[in-house]
């Protein structure tokens, strides 16, 4: 008998006995509301139990195991024959910017120019097809082009001279604008701001915001999207979520109370389906709102703050403990002193709120551990949480581990920002630096995200980057300071159950459990074996969220 031969043959008896199992006058089996057999299903439980098959009633997992356990146990008019595909609990990305990816949708897209000139070239041909009366743009990265310093306003002063113009890096943490834009903001020679650069040549802005210097263009709310556009830029960005598998993000984006009312609206109008982790921002309205009474009763919604400690990397305003290594006497700086950092986090640990630091450099993680390590006791399981702790001074590590701080990384971060990284840091600072093994180690537990748009929104690149090391093109090939991968069942669990852990939801959502929602993607091949270099190639089939297909 052939291979081919003896696989119809046990596939045939597998089948028959499911028949003969249907056909048992005899037993009696739950009513399931849909069946899902002959796969391989990652539950990622406690011990990463691997099944077959599953049952969902009522947007619930009913039971797991195996195929013919299930069907033997329980009956369902859609019963789906997952032709030996791979299943996984739905991707959740534990740090995001869901919010300002649905605000940019209608902005220019820059994140593929690697020069200034091709930056002018996409600017005129997308207002030549939609005239603007302010263009608002995102996505460029110097460290991309040959010359690597910042631009300034003359070049946009030359083709856009009275249209505003204002584009944001692609960390978000500096803008370049023409001189319009500075006009209208009335920023001149003589204007400064605290944390944050208005970056100046002889004295004159060069056309440059760094940080906090961008919110004298912020507050002049130039183009900025209109309340009733605003719901269909949110559905259109979940779908975008929807397609790379994810069912569930933490949202890091801005978030006002009118936000979080708008997104109330949509859960209860059934378009929003998407799980929401919408922290307030301390730099807006987040304070008051959660020094008042009135925070809205809605299971998606976190007690939860988010705090921006410094800047980013790229542009220099990761503020660290010694220069720059490419900028004399250059350190970059803290958005919020520590003071104001520590008079916010006393007021969310009085009123019970998850507290989430931005902290890049190892003078602001340093700052926000000891300011943490005041207020939370030893074992503690507040889950306060540092976002991105890209450097880490090796003397502050320990911090995670007796205070129970959780470190929130992002894995593309390591490999967007590797080849200039060490321009910043030099060789020593850079070995302490987007250390993921590590700082597992402290509380054995890591929640992953990408910072889209910040990074591409694919989950599956932050699960390759975790493991491998490499960035998209699969460089370097021995990995980037390799001993800090994660292996495959970290990264997974770093994209499932533990970023649901990270927004305290662990109860509901992040494995393939009974009584946990029904949330689950379908690949069509297996990220946990297949050659890592070939994870890249992997399609996502279909996403559901509690038991319905969303894609």
């Amino acid at each position: 008998m052939s291979l081919f031969q003896r696989y119809s043959f046990y596939k045939l008896l597998l089948f028959l006995g499911i028949f003969l199992m249907s056909c048992d006058p005899n037993g009696f089996k739950e009513k399931a509301d849909h069946i899902y057999y002959n796969g391989h299903v990652y539950t990622v439980d406690n011990d990463f139990t691997t099944v077959e098959a599953f049952a969902v009633k009522d947007e619930e997992i009913l039971a797991v195991g195996t195929t013919i356990d299930i069907l033997k146990n329980y009956t369902s008019k859609d019963q789906v024959d997952l032709n030996e595909k791979f299943i996984y609990p739905g991707f959740i990305d534990a740090h995001s910017h869901f919010f300002w990816l649905a605000e940019g949708l209608n902005n220019v897209d820059l994140s593929n120019t690697n020069s200034w000139e091709e930056v002018i070239k996409v600017l005129k041909e997308e207002n030549k097809k939609t005239p603007k009366d302010v263009i608002i743009g995102y996505g460029w990265d110097n460290t991309k082009w040959i010359n690597k310093r910042f631009p300034t306003k003359g070049v946009l002063d030359k083709y856009f001279k009275d249209t505003p113009v204002i584009l944001s890096r692609i960390d978000g943490h500096a803008m370049w604008v023409n001189s319009k834009v500075l006009e209208l903001a009335e920023i001149t020679n003589e204007t400064d701001v605290q944390g944050g650069e208005i970056v100046k040549y002889k004295g004159e802005p060069t056309g440059i915001l760094v940080d906090n210097a961008m919110e004298f263009v912020n507050n002049l709310a130039l183009g900025k999207v209109t309340r009733d556009e605003i719901p269909s830029l949110i559905l259109e960005a979940q779908d975008s979520c929807f397609k790379v598998g994810l069912t569930g993000v933490s949202d890091f984006g801005y978030i006002e109370h009118p936000t979080l009312m708008l997104y109330d609206s949509l859960y209860k109008e059934g378009e929003l389906k998407i799980h929401n982790y919408a922290m307030l921002d301390a730099s807006l309205d987040g304070v008051d709102y959660m020094l008042s009474e009135s925070y809205i009763e809605n299971e998606e919604f976190p007690r939860a703050i988010k705090i921006r400690g410094d800047g980013a990397l790229g542009s220099r305003g990761a503020c660290l403990l010694s220069p720059y290594k490419d900028k004399k006497n250059a350190f970059g700086q803290m958005v919020l002193t520590s003071d104001k950092i520590r008079e916010i986090s006393k007021i969310a640990f009085d009123k019970e709120f998850q507290v989430c630091v931005h902290a890049i450099g190892d003078s602001t993680n340093r700052e926000v551990l000891k300011i943490f390590s005041e207020l939370l006791e030893h074992n503690n399981d507040r889950r306060w949480r540092v976002e991105h702790a890209q450097i880490v001074n090796p003397e502050d590590v320990f911090y995670f581990k007796n205070y129970s701080i959780i470190p929130s990384v992002q894995p593309t971060h390591a490999t967007s920002d590797m080849d200039f990284a060490i321009d910043r840091l030099g060789e020593k600072r850079i070995q302490h630096s987007y250390t993921f093994q590590t700082l597992l180690n402290q509380n054995n537990w890591l929640p992953l995200g990408t910072d889209f748009p910040v990074e591409p929104i694919n989950p599956l690149y932050t699960f390759y980057a975790a493991v491998a090391r490499k960035d998209r093109n699969g460089l370097p090939e021995q990995g980037f300071q390799i001993k800090e991968a994660l292996t495959r069942q970290q990264a997974l669990r770093g994209m499932t159950s533990w970023a649901a852990k990270a927004q305290f939801m662990e109860d509901r959502i992040g494995s393939i459990e009974e009584g946990k929602e029904a949330d689950f993607i379908i690949l069509d091949q297996d990220i946990m074996e297949i050659d890592i270099n070939k994870v890249l190639e992997v399609k996502v089939l279909n996403t559901y969220i509690k038991g319905n297909k969303v894609y």
